[in-house]
């Protein structure tokens, strides 16, 4: 199997939308001192492989995204005591992901952070609203989800790194799945964490 980059076609090359195939194609020659071409008879020249490309900065994350959950359990990410996040569902997606508080409560959920970590989650948590940012590093599975101890139940945990409180909840409904902010959540969120997205 070739690796990326070498001997390919040239569709294959376009349709990837990774890479800018290089003007010298085809073995044109290349006079460098000039910096044009200048074709087959110039003297001072050098051919260029019809396969050499030159990279391309691959396309960052369409991000950020926001993640609901409900509480205490976003509470216990937020403070960085809780650092993966069980689903039954996987994504491809990592990057920046804005923690965001379901109005719905977690139903014994406090009991069993009592039980298994003696955490006691403040009565007055915020529900409906954005409490923190977090980095989405990895999504990991049963296999290797054992290193999380009691926090994975999975059957797919997302591992989440980087977290930070907010500044102040920001109110917001939530969605289902990893969801975009909407133009207006999006022009709060840096302010939020004071810094650029």
């Amino acid at each position: 199997m070739e690796r990326e980059g070498e001997s390919c076609s040239r569709n294959q090359l376009l349709s990837q939308n990774r890479w800018l195939l290089n003007p010298a194609h085809s073995g044109v020659k290349v006079d460098r001192k000039a910096n044009e071409f200048k074709g087959r008879k110039r003297q001072l020249f050098d051919t260029v492989s019809p396969y050499e490309v030159l990279p391309m900065p691959v396309k960052a994350p369409d991000g950020p995204r926001v993640l609901s959950i409900r509480q205490p359990w976003a509470w216990a990410i937020a403070t960085g005591k809780k650092k993966v996040e069980n689903r039954t569902w996987t994504t491809p997606y990592r990057g920046t992901v804005f923690i965001h508080a379901s109005l719905s409560r977690a139903s014994g959920a406090s009991a069993w952070l009592s039980k298994h970590f003696r955490l006691t989650p403040p009565a007055d948590l915020p529900r409906g609203a954005i409490i923190a940012v977090a980095v989405l590093d990895k999504v990991v599975t049963r296999r290797n989800g054992k290193a999380f101890g009691k926090w994975f139940e999975g059957p797919y945990g997302f591992v989440l790194t980087d977290v930070r409180p907010v500044k102040k909840p920001i109110m917001a409904a939530g969605k289902l799945g990893l969801w975009r902010p909407s133009a207006s959540l999006r022009r709060k969120l840096p302010k939020a964490v004071g810094s650029r997205l």
